[in-house]
């Protein structure tokens, strides 16, 4: 008889156990929402990350597009009108074939004029630019040489031009 009421009392705890109690629940909720945040915080980082790796390409190419048309120039140029030699300003003075290109900043960005015509953006509007500064180091033996130093959305490039005489 014993037996027999033993085996009652563990079928009749089992049934009554079947579930989770509320505590467990909320145990088992607090740890999936802790690894759900993880990983909306982990995705948002890498988001940010991508977005930060482009940033710095776009202002890379821009950078590397404006040194190239600057050196064209400045190496198809018959002389370097402003800054003078030894002094530096924020603007560029070219003579190229008897017509002047002058290079300077407004609103954030770079203009290029080629005589009396009206001056053109050569750097798109996302990339702002500042402290654009033009340095002219040229010597006789060299005929024209420029520094050119800019910041494009907080990071700061610097080059150094030759004019290649023939």
């Amino acid at each position: 008889m014993q037996n027999i009421s033993k085996q009652k009392h563990r079928i009749s705890f089992t049934a009554l156990h079947r579930g989770f109690t509320i505590p467990e629940l909320l145990v088992y909720i607090g740890f999936v929402a802790l690894i759900s945040i993880a990983l909306v915080n982990l995705i948002l980082v890498g988001e940010r990350q991508e977005f930060n790796a482009v940033e710095k390409q776009v202002t890379r190419d821009v950078a590397v597009r404006l040194f190239d048309q600057l050196q064209e120039d400045i190496d198809t140029s018959s002389s370097i009108n402003t800054p003078t030699h030894g002094d530096s300003g924020n603007s560029l003075n070219l003579t190229i074939s008897s017509q002047t290109v002058v290079y300077s900043l407004s609103e954030n960005r770079v203009t290029r004029q080629v005589g009396a015509g009206a001056p053109e953006f050569i750097t798109p509007e996302a990339a702002a630019i500042s402290a654009l500064t033009f340095e002219n180091y040229s010597e006789a033996v060299t005929g024209g040489a420029v520094t050119i130093s800019f910041t494009i959305n907080e990071a700061i490039f610097t080059s150094s031009f030759t004019r290649n005489d023939e």
